[in-house]
């Protein structure tokens, strides 16, 4: 069994070539492992998701895209949790262990932990250029708008017609409206998705 940064576990090395089974910490190593695993598969999901909505063209209905992106970013979120709750339990499981068997749960641990900060650097950095993009592409699109509507002075929607909006302009306003609205949200949640990574790791 190897561990993410290297370390090898492997439980009758540990504690000599004997009939006794290993230790009870051991299991508690492989689902983290697991689950680490899970992260870095839902991380590249997450990424092709970015590609894929980045490259959408800006007026494209892509609410089910978003909801996929928001759905993945809290199940990765998750699994850091998880994974940092567990880190943090596993000497709880080494009261019976010998000294040699809890010199190896700390480099265990150490490895675990060390594993789950990188990744989760990895994992900040991402949605951070995401977020970056993002605002990037915002901005392009609404050079775009406020170069391609006239401005429109506070009122009564009615006063559109009266300055010779077309059908077409009042719905490019307002599919222009809706899609400000909608980035604000996801930015949002990108920024808190990072925030979140923040709280769950400063005290591993």
């Amino acid at each position: 069994m190897a561990l993410v940064s290297g370390i090898s576990l492997d439980p009758e090395a540990a504690i000599g070539v004997t009939k006794r089974p290993p230790p009870k910490w051991v299991d508690g190593v492989d689902e983290i492992q697991y689950d680490v695993g899970r992260i870095k598969q839902k991380m590249k999901e997450l990424a092709s998701l970015h590609d894929k909505h980045l490259n959408r063209p800006t007026l494209d209905d892509s609410s089910e895209e978003e909801h996929a992106i928001e759905i993945t970013t809290q199940e990765i979120t998750q699994l850091f949790h998880r994974c940092q709750r567990a880190v943090q339990a596993l000497p709880s499981r080494s009261r019976a262990c010998s000294e040699q068997e809890g010199r190896l749960l700390g480099n265990v641990v150490a490895s675990l932990a060390q594993a789950l900060q990188e990744l989760s650097t990895s994992f900040r950095h991402a949605q951070s250029g995401y977020l970056k993009r993002m605002k990037n592409r915002e901005e392009r699109s609404q050079h775009f708008f406020d170069t391609s509507v006239p401005l429109m002075d506070d009122g009564d929607d009615n006063t559109l017609y009266h300055r010779g909006f077309t059908e077409d302009q009042l719905v490019l306003v307002e599919q222009n409206t809706l899609m400000v609205e909608e980035r604000e949200r996801e930015i949002r949640q990108i920024v808190q998705s990072i925030s979140d990574l923040n709280e769950i790791f400063r005290d591993l």
